[in-house]
């Protein structure tokens, strides 16, 4: 049978199948397969100001449906919501379902997996709300297209034909939500595999999935975060993790020469955000910052994947680096700025740099930015309404120090009295300060270090406020407290790096790398976890050799 008239053939099965039901079972009493019971499966689908949402289309389907081969009528359930947003299924056996919803007059549409229904027990589903569709882009293994087959989601009405020799199957406007498995089936007959498990759909962008192929390479990174590695007790959400590659540890003349085939992802499959800061394949060395949703405390078995020499749809690699997704200001971030080639923001602010005779550098972490006070060098960033941060602050930056010539060398200020990072030139020790008023130094020198900084060496420096105690770490280690309840000043000064502007001028002498500035106060296992992860000779991934 040739792909349209089986394309056809599905299409025309599962139509039937809505339709057969949409006229006996809204409102109505159905059995979904297997013997008899009363239980009710019931919930709203509601608008953003939680009224409901009339109109909107609701399948309750068995979450072991097919829908590439799958023609049981009773595996699905329809029913269409009333003025209220209100949907009903009656009767219906106990088992897994999920719940795929979608607007009649438009695209929205909403996938609720997992539904357990069991015996005499009521099921009320908690409202929720129908999202912009998303589109899921899965690359075939040779294996896979070796034959023409279907992918689909169980549970749901997707499924999508591929030729033999097809490289990748695109599916668009389907749900967001969490997709239970991706699964493969080539005909009727064959076996099913699962290519994917736990997929989260929840961005506008187009979801990559990644089978591996025979001319795909691939590495395992594992986090070790016991005590021979990180020493991290808890379990850290929504961590960048910094990957380099050396040529030590990596062929680079087997990736793209820009690195554009490089990807990302968990050990079930789940696409993992990155992005590229550095990548230079000439000197073997690049740097690479993957968002990890957790690494795990006193753990040494979990690990991401990472994968390179993919082959794409057309007739290029696309790289997906994106480094707002990775410094997503959903997790506290205002600024980070990796002074790489650029003094551009990670973030989706956007709010970059204005150089004043700063120095390319190589720094720590890929590159850096050097200042000498002799040429009056600084950073300026823009005054913004998310620097503007009373309380549950944190700032950190890497330095190195070059010289020591005045009593204070500011590391990152946001006018003097608001709150900064910045060197004591006499103790030769970091200072965590910040002021509530634009007349008083609140603070001033009393979150001060105990690390002398004028080794010639790079040192981390952080700086947390939780709005009760301010905080100062160097090099992962708390070394200095202040009991504070006071908050920081609001004003519209701008952010200044390497001096404080507009008060007596406090030039840095050195080099600043990966300074980062964050609307959360975080802890001291997510401070020793960026040292030991971004220092030289990192303690965190075990890599490939």
């Amino acid at each position: 049978m040739n792909k349209n008239l089986k394309g056809l053939k599905i299409t025309l099965l599962i139509a039937s199948c809505i339709l057969v039901l949409a006229s006996h079972c809204s409102r109505q009493s159905l059995d979904v397969a297997g013997g008899g019971s009363d239980t009710e499966v019931s919930g709203r689908i509601v608008s953003a100001d939680g009224k409901g949402n009339p109109g909107v289309k609701v399948l309750l389907i068995n979450a072991q449906y097919n829908p590439a081969f799958d023609t049981a009528s009773s595996d699905i359930l329809t029913d269409t919501t009333d003025a209220d947003g209100a949907y009903r299924f009656e009767r219906v056996k106990l088992g897994a379902y999920n719940i795929q919803a979608q607007q009649l007059d438009n695209a929205a549409c909403r996938l609720l997996p997992q539904v357990l229904v069991s015996w005499n027990k009521t099921v009320l589903v908690s409202d929720d709300s129908l999202r912009k569709p998303v589109s899921l882009r899965v690359y075939l293994s040779d294996s896979i297209s070796v034959a023409q087959g279907y992918l689909y989601i169980p549970g749901t009405t997707i499924a999508r034909y591929f030729a033999a020799g097809a490289q990748v199957v695109e599916f668009d406007s389907i749900p967001q939500g969490k997709i239970g498995t991706v699964q493969c089936q080539h005909t009727a007959i064959s076996a099913k595999q699962a290519l994917f498990e736990n997929v989260q759909l929840d961005s506008t962008r187009i979801t990559s999935l990644y089978s591996v192929n025979s001319r795909t390479k691939m590495a395992k990174l594992f986090f070790n975060t016991t005590s021979t590695g990180a020493g991290i007790a808890s379990n850290i959400l929504n961590f960048p993790i910094l990957v380099r590659l050396t040529k030590s540890s990596f062929d680079f003349a087997s990736a793209k020469s820009d690195g554009s085939d490089i990807r990302f992802q968990k050990s079930n499959g789940s696409p993992l955000s990155y992005e590229i800061e550095q990548w230079d394949a000439g000197a073997g060395v690049a740097a690479i910052w993957v968002r990890v949703d957790t690494v795990y405390g006193n753990d040494s078995s979990h690990y991401a994947i990472m994968l390179w020499g993919l082959r794409s749809a057309g007739s290029a690699t696309v790289s997906l680096s994106n480094s707002s997704a990775v410094f997503d200001t959903a997790y506290g971030n205002c600024g980070v700025w990796h002074f790489g080639t650029s003094l551009s923001d990670a973030t989706v602010y956007g709010d970059n740099g204005t150089d004043s005779s700063t120095v390319d550098g190589i720094g720590i972490i890929g590159r850096c930015r050097i200042f000498n006070p002799n040429n009056r060098s600084f950073i300026t960033i823009p005054a913004a309404r998310q620097f503007n941060i009373t309380a549950n602050i944190t700032l950190s930056a890497w330095v190195k120090i070059d010289s020591l010539t005045t009593k204070w060398e500011t590391i990152i200020a946001k006018g003097d009295n608001t709150y900064r990072l910045h060197v004591n030139t006499a103790s030769k020790t970091a200072y965590f300060s910040m002021s509530d008023s634009d007349t008083a130094n609140f603070g001033y020198e009393d979150a001060g270090g105990t690390t002398v900084l004028s080794d010639n060496a790079w040192h981390l420096v952080t700086g947390v406020f939780d709005g009760t105690v301010m905080r100062l770490y160097v090099d992962g280690v708390l070394e200095s407290t202040r009991n504070s309840s006071k908050p920081c000043l609001i004003n519209n000064l701008d952010i200044t790096i390497g001096d404080n502007i507009p008060r007596t001028p406090r030039f840095f002498f050195g080099s600043i790398d990966e300074m980062r500035v964050l609307r959360t106060a975080v802890d001291k296992d997510w401070v020793r976890l960026c040292y030991m992860n971004q220092k030289e000779n990192e303690s965190l991934l075990r890599m490939p050799k």
